[in-house]
């Protein structure tokens, strides 16, 4: 991966797989990160510890913002110079899980606004920015188009419905739906000086404290359909790192992917639940998945079924 003399915007980037963007990046040569979050004294421990993973010519910025308030996003943004990428990272739940019946409407709410509004409200204030800033602009100095990449971090949720994930998998849902359109959408702004990229990262579980605390708010039905009912200890062997994911997700913008997996299950998934979302290189590999999905599937959905039924609330 080679990301040199790149200016990259992290919205969500003061910890977790955002944070581990920030520092693969830093490998890959990027000139200049700016992350934005909304916590402040987080903010500052992240760019202490990044900049003591930077070169000298490697610059690392901060900046407060509510990532869900279109106003506050838009101030953010155009207080640096036009980024080259923008990784859309905020989002997660942890009391929001739960059941439908149980959860406050206010959960639904902030579920919504964390994962969705932030995402979207994000996109819209980049591409603003782009678009206006393309405007008697110039190709790159190769003489071919710039590059402008929009980089969102949706779920494997956005494929599959588990009970326990009522607040959070619609709003994955949507995201996936935000990139699945402006992928095309985009293509209305490409000119002979600047073309637009979109790509759409479907992360499983990965270790970080918030997936810690997750555990703590999971059903316990939730926990055995996902296959997390272990100790701790057990869960962090065996759950990819975010380093992991974050490179894995790198990997794919470098290689110009849309769609962005870590592991075989997520590809699976994937191919249950393809519909419009463009294939992998030529396809040969993701069609085949999606046979062997809509074969297993059948099984695995029985196999939650009954879960479920066996956790009735009758019995």
């Amino acid at each position: 991966m080679d990301f040199s003399g790149t200016t990259i915007f992290i919205g969500g980037g003061s910890k977790g797989l955002g944070y581990e963007l920030a520092a693969l990046l830093l490998k890959a040569h990027a000139a200049r990160i700016v992350i934005f979050a909304r916590d402040q004294k987080q903010l500052n421990i992240a760019r202490t510890s990044l900049e003591k993973l930077a070169q000298k010519d490697q610059l690392i910025e901060t900046r407060s913002a509510d990532l869900s308030d279109p106003k506050e996003i838009h101030d953010a943004f155009r207080a640096f110079p036009e980024p080259n990428y923008l990784f859309c990272v905020v989002g997660g739940a942890t009391i929001e899980l739960g059941y439908l019946i149980d959860k406050d409407p206010e959960h639904i709410r902030s579920c919504m606004n964390k994962n969705y509004f932030t995402a979207i409200f994000m996109a819209q204030a980049m591409l603003r920015i782009w678009v206006d800033g393309q405007k008697g602009s110039k190709g790159g100095s190769n003489g071919k188009p710039r590059s402008r990449h929009l980089v969102f971090t949706c779920s494997v949720a956005a494929f599959v419905g588990v009970p326990g994930y009522i607040a959070y998998t619609p709003t994955k849902c949507a995201v996936r739906g935000v990139a699945d359109t402006l992928r095309q959408e985009v293509l209305r702004y490409n000119t002979a000086a600047v073309n637009y990229r979109i790509h759409c990262a479907f992360p499983g579980n990965f270790v970080t404290p918030s997936f810690i605390e997750e555990q703590k708010h999971k059903p316990e039905l939730t926990k055995r359909i996902e296959g997390t009912d272990k100790a701790v200890h057990e869960l962090v062997e065996k759950t990819p790192s975010p380093t992991e994911v974050a490179n894995r997700i790198l990997s794919g913008v470098a290689r110009d992917e849309y769609a962005l997996w870590h592991d075989f299950e997520s590809s699976l998934l994937l191919g249950n639940m393809l519909g419009p979302t463009p294939k992998r290189g030529f396809g040969i590999v993701d069609s085949l998945l999606m046979v062997l999905a809509w074969l297993v599937w059948p099984f695995v959905r029985r196999q939650h079924d009954n879960l479920c039924q066996k956790d009735s609330i009758a019995s």
